[in-house]
């Protein structure tokens, strides 16, 4: 029995070795196609992803969504295609891009954004990025946010996704570092070589077979049979129940960082779910024109909300601000720029934080004691910080999505189908063409559900 127990010792180390390795050497995404529309699994050596903010699938198996992400390097006339087609189906996409792209096409990257859509991440020159030392990985991300900003303005959504999909520890490690959260998928097919493009019949065929609940869909715009078919894909799984949900919809729920709450300092998400109270939040403000719209209709319905203010814009238009605290709503910080957390230092967030909270306090004499960080991103150093400085991190139950430019019967969709009791809900008064049509709509009707509006440190006591 000796030689046995040698060679079965020998086995699991090797098992072990086996499990160690795959996290430190390079892999290459793999997801295999289920049938009869049931979810992908990944293989155990993989699942490691979650560790550094990876996902690959929507976690509720009961909803019925499907994120549409694309992977952009060039244009060759069916981007534009593939863009006229998501705003037929108002349908926001994630197109993962690159340097290429802003230097050939910046109105095409301009019309992306213009349109709702996430620009994220796919490194400046896609590179392999296992092969990378990790200032490296850093200086590839870098350079793109650099360009983008330069060349079309404002910052990247916070998700990467690794070119041809390889990746190891360090490489995801290194992009959670800088604030990304890796996108992998859950469903692909061999689309990205222009000379060899799938029959249009059979590639639907495929998609439409293997669609789950949850799917992270990888499409390249650059493919004639994919710019052919995506309408009547997107035809079918809506009348089939599906929705076209957002990769934010992967930060807001799991992806934030947990270890800072793990260590007694948490991000609030929501109130006590078995009370009918609910906290109405508007972020970006103020605005010289919208804030006032909104506080005449929360007058007119005697609510208070919680203002989630930008310092630079108080600076700028003070009267709405001094306008809400007369009123009696609750004013947080949200920053002086908008920046993310994530991105910047802990001195640099302390700075953001504290000259927001000196420009409140200076206009209206009102001391700020909440805290929303930009696009709810945030480290455990940030999260630290915010609380040494005597702040509350408030984050949202229900994102309306009002930010995406979508018509009111949306944003009142989106936020009727997720609320429940101790709910926080998120809007925004400076951007969303559609808000105050949406909120005349949704406040009498939760209000004769039995819901009351409070503010959020009312809803926290």
């Amino acid at each position: 029995m000796k030689p046995l127990r040698i060679t079965i010792t020998a086995f699991l180390i090797a098992i072990l070795s086996a499990f160690s390795l795959s996290a430190t050497s390079a892999q290459s995404w793999y997801c295999k196609r289920e049938k009869e529309h049931r979810r992908p699994c990944i293989e155990p050596d993989m699942t490691y992803i979650t560790e550094e903010n990876g996902f690959f699938l929507g976690n509720d198996p009961e909803d019925k969504v499907i994120y549409l992400t694309f992977d952009a390097g060039y244009e060759n006339g069916n981007v534009a295609r593939i863009l006229d087609t998501l705003k037929k189906h108002n349908a926001e996409g994630a197109f993962f891009i690159l340097e290429n792209l802003i230097n050939r096409n910046p109105e095409l990257v301009t019309r992306m954004k213009d349109e709702g859509h996430l620009i994220c991440n796919h490194t400046a020159k896609h590179k392999d990025m296992t092969k990378l030392s990790e200032s490296e990985i850093e200086a590839e991300l870098h350079a793109l946010e650099t360009l983008y900003a330069e060349r079309i303005g404002g910052e990247l959504a916070p998700f990467y996704r690794p070119p041809e999909g390889k990746f190891d520890r360090k490489s995801l490690a290194t992009a959670k570092k800088c604030g990304y959260y890796t996108a992998f998928w859950s469903l692909a097919y061999a689309d990205w070589d222009n000379d060899k493009q799938p029959n249009p019949e059979t590639a639907k065929k495929l998609l439409c077979d293997h669609i789950h609940s949850g799917a992270v869909l990888l499409l390249h715009p650059t493919s004639k049979t994919n710019a052919d078919i995506l309408d009547a894909l997107l035809t079918t799984w809506e009348a089939e129940g599906y929705r076209f949900g957002s990769l934010n919809e992967f930060i807001t729920e799991d992806c934030l960082t947990a270890s800072a709450s793990e260590k007694g300092l948490p991000a609030i998400r929501a109130g006590n779910p078995d009370s009918m109270k609910i906290a109405l939040t508007f972020d970006d403000g103020p605005h010289p024109k919208k804030t006032d719209r909104f506080l005449d209709l929360l007058e007119k319905y005697d609510i208070h909300a919680t203002f989630f203010v930008i310092g630079e814009n108080v600076s700028y238009y003070p009267k709405p601000l001094k306008r809400a605290v007369s009123l009696g709503h609750e004013i947080g910080n949200h920053t002086y720029h908008h920046v993310l957390l994530s991105k910047i230092s802990e001195k640099e967030a302390l700075e953001e934080i504290h000259s927001t909270e000196d420009i409140i306090l200076k206009t209206t004499g009102y001391m700020p004691k909440l805290l929303r960080p930009p696009e709810g991103a945030y480290t455990e150093g940030a999260l630290q910080t915010a609380s040494d400085s005597g702040y509350q991190v408030v984050l949202w139950t229900v994102d309306s999505r009002d930010w995406e430019n979508i018509s009111a019967e949306k944003v009142v969709q989106n936020v009727e189908k997720n609320i429940h009791g101790g709910s926080i809900l998120l809007f925004h008064d400076y951007t969303g063409k559609h808000s105050l049509e949406a909120l005349e709509i949704l406040i009498p009707r939760l209000k004769a559900k039995g819901y009351e509006f409070v503010t959020v440190s009312e809803l926290l006591k």
